[in-house]
């Protein structure tokens, strides 16, 4: 079976952190920071080419109550952004993963808290699927 691409997204109205893991080894690990700027589509565009990506996980953030929030919000208008691409686009539950990036820190020195916060999602949703 060949590894394929699962990429995934801790969206922010600045900086949208990018995490991959293969189909096979399921192992996350951070990938890069896209700005969120006028650029962001043909850096999206050459994130695809490059990968492929069989499914795209894009963090959904809720309130300490599970309620949604503007942040919510925003993150769904942009996993729509991201349905003009080939793979399915999933929503993954991302309860404190910001927060929780700033524990990881030693397990990813190289990573900034936005890729961390993309990798914490994309664990999360390789566990559950």
């Amino acid at each position: 079976m060949a590894a394929e691409t699962i990429l995934a997204f801790d969206f922010g109205t600045k900086r949208i952190g990018v995490a991959r893991a293969d189909s096979v080894a399921r192992i996350a690990e951070p990938l890069q920071v896209l700005p969120n700027d006028e650029a962001l589509d043909d850096r999206l565009n050459e994130l695809m080419l490059r990968y492929g990506p069989i499914v795209l996980v894009v963090g959904r953030p809720r309130d300490l109550e599970g309620r949604s929030t503007v942040a919510t919000l925003q993150a769904e208008r942009f996993a729509k952004r991201l349905g003009v691409f080939s793979a399915p686009v999933v929503l993954q539950d991302e309860a404190l993963t910001s927060v929780e990036a700033e524990n990881h820190r030693q397990r990813f020195r190289h990573a900034s808290l936005d890729e961390i916060a993309a990798t914490l999602i994309l664990e999360d949703y390789l566990k559950e699927h």
